[in-house]
């Protein structure tokens, strides 16, 4: 480990209170499809208070749901895209501990540094526009991340947190231009590669630290659910006639491939 647990446990804290005095979102996760502020907005004008449920038909990572848990409101999203919904459903889980998130990096890194994955064994895992992404020094380290998420004894939602903070340095680390929501395999960053675990270990306090932003006066009492089903039929998941507001932004019909953008 770069540091004595102590150590670390004390700069990750410090870091968390950073992160937490300055975001105003869950910025560090994955870009939004629109602001959050359009929703406080339309909490306000229309006087939605925490006995309300507002529902997202179209919920995408879940931005709705956050603004509206964040002010103690209960709220439903569907979101029919698998990935997405990963995202969304991980964004919304707040109960992480400082402590078990430290223990379990040190974990993860400890099995991932005794891994010494073969190039072949990388070529059988990844296809070739990924090979062109990445260097390959940087891919065995993004491959043995992975592979050390899965071998720690973590839940469920600290499996998805580790999941989503790699998923969200893909572009970092990449050695190619990324740009959104498109790649450019053929044009090469200049600079310096980026050190792939210290940039893991970077994301996820900055993930604690937006948590930290946005929880902080939520009753912890609140409601908030998202659903893996299509929004088109909602039966036995929604109940008739609860919904107080609704607040989305439908999908851009024939406009917008959100299979290839993921």
């Amino acid at each position: 480990m770069w540091f004595s647990k102590y150590d670390l446990l004390s700069l990750a804290f410090s870091k968390v209170l950073l992160c937490a005095s300055k975001s105003l979102s869950l910025k560090s996760f994955l870009p939004a499809g629109f602001s959050c502020k359009a929703v406080e907005h339309a909490i306000q004008r229309f006087s939605i208070t925490t006995n309300c449920l507002i529902y997202d038909p179209f919920c995408g990572t879940g931005t709705t749901n956050i603004v509206a848990k964040s002010r103690g409101i209960n709220s439903v999203g569907v979101e029919s895209h698998p990935f997405i919904f990963f995202v969304a459903k991980t964004k919304i889980y707040w109960s992480y501990r400082l402590d078990k998130v430290i223990s379990a990096l040190e974990a993860i890194e400890s099995i991932a540094k005794r891994d010494d994955v073969t190039e072949r064994r990388l070529q059988s895992e990844f296809p070739e526009l990924v090979y062109k992404c990445f260097s390959k020094s940087t891919l065995k380290d993004l491959y043995v991340i992975r592979e050390a998420i899965k071998a720690v004894q973590l839940s469920e939602s600290y499996v998805d947190f580790f999941n989503l903070a790699l998923t969200c340095i893909l572009r970092t680390v990449a050695n190619v231009a990324t740009g959104w929501p498109y790649i450019a395999p053929d044009k090469k960053k200049n600079g310096k590669e980026k050190d792939v675990f210290r940039t893991f270990f970077d994301m996820v306090i900055k993930m604690l630290g937006d948590i930290e932003r946005v929880k902080r006066d939520v009753p912890k009492q609140v409601g908030c659910r998202i659903l893996n089903i299509d929004a088109r039929d909602t039966t036995g998941h929604i109940k008739n006639e609860s919904v107080d507001f609704i607040f989305t932004s439908p999908p851009y019909l024939n406009n917008y491939d959100y299979a290839d953008r993921t």
